[in-house]
């Protein structure tokens, strides 16, 4: 699988770099390659899994800088979460407002993020930043 994962993704990304309009990859245009792939795979007497094989190709996209879209039409930033787990580490959300400190919330956040991904053998982390503005307070 990880031959048509490398494949597929290479295929993709060369067709990306010709093309840059294409990051993120539309849903439809993905989802065509990769089941090109588990046919291919069927032709040759393997079986692959639609969903395993397209996040394998989405982590390879991912480390050229390549994006997918989901089937809804969102752009998909992550190919597996920490946060799916037993045992969730809570979102961190740091107040701007205030007086607390923030750096000592920040990195006792950080290091058990790392701690679990490192645990449960994360390769890479992707972090995102949702911003709030709260109306009506000062």
């Amino acid at each position: 699988m990880r031959k048509a994962a490398e494949s597929a993704a290479k295929w993709l990304a060369d067709k990306v770099m010709g093309n840059p309009k294409l990051n993120p990859i539309p849903y439809p245009f993905f989802k065509s390659i990769v089941n090109k792939q588990v046919e291919w795979a069927a032709k040759r007497g393997m079986r692959l899994d639609f969903l395993e094989l397209s996040e394998a190709v989405r982590a390879e996209l991912l480390k050229a800088g390549i994006y997918t879209m989901s089937e809804n039409g969102r752009q998909e930033h992550r190919t597996e979460s920490i946060f799916d787990t037993d045992t969730e580490i809570p979102p961190l959300a740091l107040s701007l407002s205030d007086d607390a400190p923030k750096m000592p919330a920040l990195f006792k956040w950080l290091y058990s993020v790392f701690d679990r991904a490192a645990s449960e053998g994360f390769k890479e982390l992707h972090f995102s930043v949702k911003a709030v503005k709260e109306d009506g307070h000062a």
